[in-house]
């Protein structure tokens, strides 16, 4: 009975270590046979707009192969009804536009250039500045509405030292506002960053007008600056004074720019009363 017994035990020992044998080498194939996990494939269309349409769908084409792409269609299609390839087609757009990222999920993609006989005129546009000093906040809500009709960039005259309301208090004839502009040779020190003038066509110049002149600040920055051939175009805002002769005064210290009559702004200026003005520069 005992060996019968333990005979029993040792194929049932067996019998285990054969199952624990199986599981283990199904586990193993199951991991084998995982794939490897790979990068998505992604391709960004390009801006073809002006290309010849032939060179554009070779272009895109060459592209889509090089990114690892394998199911895809470029199609050209024209803007015109009566066609000639042999005229000057030329793409106006993409669908998908220029710019936009394709992953390939296994999906077809399938990209459509649209042709004309003549693309559109891709000339940039001037990049503009609008340049201020502000104490009072006038001249910068004008320079604000400037920047935005004009979608250009916004650039602030910041004093070192800066004005408090006692030193433009022009009732006070020793205030240090009355004294920078009695003397012709004050360069109170400018405090903000300097800024890279390359680049821009046009630049905005904004001030107030203090005891009938530019703030002496406005000297230093012009001054401190090459304009190079850009256009500049003084504004500014006052209770009663003009302009008067501060765009010349600062033009010829500058010494650079192609500068423009400049125009003056009530300190309630509307931004209908500032693209009214914009408008009839152009």
């Amino acid at each position: 009975m005992k060996k019968n017994a333990r005979k029993a035990i040792n194929l049932l020992l067996c019998v285990v270590a054969l199952i624990s044998l199986l599981c283990a080498c199904g586990k193993d194939g199951a991991n084998d046979s995982k794939p490897e996990p790979t990068s998505a494939v992604r391709y960004v269309i390009p801006d073809v707009r002006g290309v010849y349409y032939s060179d554009a769908i070779t272009m895109v084409e060459d592209g889509l192969e090089a990114a690892g792409f394998k199911d895809y269609e470029v199609r050209y299609c024209w803007s015109w009804e009566n066609y000639d390839p042999a005229m000057n087609a030329r793409i106006l757009y993409s669908n998908p536009s220029a710019g936009t990222e394709i992953v390939d999920n296994g999906q077809h993609v399938f990209i459509e250039l649209v042709a004309g006989e003549q693309a559109p005129e891709l000339t940039p546009q001037p990049k503009k500045l609008v340049v201020f000093f502000s104490v009072t906040g006038n001249t910068k809500k004008v320079a604000e509405m400037i920047a935005e009709i004009e979608e250009a960039d916004l650039y602030e005259i910041v004093p070192a030292e800066a004005y408090t309301a006692e030193d433009i208090n022009y009732n006070d004839y020793n205030c240090r506002a009355l004294k920078e502009q009695g003397d012709t040779s004050a360069r109170p020190a400018i405090g903000s960053e300097t800024i890279d003038l390359s680049g821009y066509s046009v630049i905005y110049l904004g001030y107030p007008i203090w005891a009938a002149s530019e703030p002496r600040i406005l000297d230093t920055f012009v001054e401190s600056y090459d304009f190079g051939e850009a256009r500049i175009i003084p504004f500014c805002t006052s209770g009663s004074s003009g302009i008067g002769s501060t765009a010349t005064r600062l033009r010829m210290l500058a010494e650079s720019g192609d500068w423009q009559s400049g125009k003056r702004f009530p300190g309630n200026a509307t931004k209908e009363d500032v693209e009214t003005w914009i408008d009839n520069m152009k």
